[in-house]
């Protein structure tokens, strides 16, 4: 019996040190897994309608998961991401803060207490330098430029889960496990994901050139060659950027550079071959060129797809969209069209 005793004490007291030090773990994992807060608002935890206490109403929706919140002093805009928590709640994912002007890092330690050194360094896919802290801090720091010296111009606050995984563009590197660090090594970046708030921004602000070219003849070239710099910084930042591709190849088309047009117009085609705009913006185009038999083809093929903006179709009227004469002139143009039972009355 003694000797049972003498066991049960020593599992006892083995079982005491394991809570002991499972407490001791804990206590400093929880305490490293801390994610930074801006202003209450923290990553992982505060809902949209919390974020609207502190930063107002969003100044624009981008897409169903990210909106833009209004300047502040010293802060040009906010980006901010959501994402569903386990409860289903909509809590925040990602906080971009765009500074007016780039800060030092030195200034940005003080008032943030960052540690001396990042945990990591990298590049994002623009060229600029990029640092990450996944201490007790989940944030990134995006610079003016590819060096220190050009400054921070935007800080980064995520969640723990977000962080992790990698922030995801315009962000490119993170911090990788040493297996991935190996890996890195041997295997080529492959682009993936979706489109980053900033590609999406960049497409948005193209989009608005492009109005102003139509609302402003006087400065048609000029609003005409800012959107072709927009929706080529929308590609750089996400290179499967479809839509991108499409409204740049049309800006070619507009500008009578022809065969720009057509090799970002196929190039939208081949990343997604279902989009029916796609193939009338490669009608139009073949048209233009006299290229009827590829722009029947490509008619054929955005009808096929759901292509119903059927005024744009018509000889004249309003919305008729004056690029497709040289199609309209061909019998083949008729029989296309009644192939999709569209009846258009002259």
């Amino acid at each position: 019996m003694r000797k049972i005793k003498i066991l049960q004490s020593k599992i006892g007291g083995c079982i005491a040190l394991l809570l002991v030090m499972a407490f001791i773990l804990f206590f400093f994992t929880q305490k490293a897994y801390t994610v930074t807060k801006y202003k209450g608002i923290q990553p992982g935890l505060s809902t949209q309608e919390e974020v609207s206490d502190v930063l107002g109403a969003p100044t624009q929706k981008i897409d169903d998961s990210a909106y833009e919140y209004g300047p502040n002093t010293g802060i040009d805009k906010y980006i901010i991401e959501y994402s569903q928590d386990q409860e289903g709640k909509t809590v925040v994912d990602r906080l971009d803060m765009y500074l007016s002007k780039p800060v030092t890092r030195k200034a940005l330690a003080g008032q943030m207490k960052l540690p001396d050194k990042a945990d990591k360094d990298g590049t994002s896919s623009t060229g600029k330098l990029v640092e990450f802290y996944g201490g007790k801090k989940s944030l990134v720091l995006t610079y003016q430029g590819e060096a220190e010296k050009s400054g921070v111009k935007m800080v980064s606050f995520l969640s723990r889960n977000r962080f992790e995984e990698g922030p995801g563009e315009p962000i490119t590197a993170r911090i990788p496990t040493p297996v991935e660090e190996e890996e890195e090594r041997e295997t080529p970046p492959v682009v993936v994901g979706k489109p980053s708030i900033e590609a999406k921004i960049h497409l948005q602000q193209g989009m608005t050139y492009v109005t102003l070219a139509q609302a402003n003849p006087k400065k048609k070239k000029e609003n005409y060659k800012n959107a072709e710099l927009e929706f080529t910084q929308a590609i750089e930042l996400y290179p499967k950027y479809a839509e991108a591709y499409s409204n740049r190849g049309v800006i070619y088309m507009q500008q009578k550079k022809y065969n720009k047009s057509e090799i970002d117009l196929l190039k939208a085609a081949d990343i997604n071959p279902k989009d029916p705009y796609v193939q009338y913006n490669l009608a139009a185009l073949y048209s233009l060129q006299k290229k009827t038999d590829l722009g029947l083809d490509a008619m054929d093929k955005a009808l096929e797809l759901g292509f119903n903006n059927y005024d744009a179709l018509r000889p004249r009227g309003k919305g008729s969209d004056p690029d497709l004469k040289n199609l309209r002139k061909d019998p083949g143009y008729k029989q296309v069209l009644e192939k999709h039972k569209v009846f258009i009355l002259k």
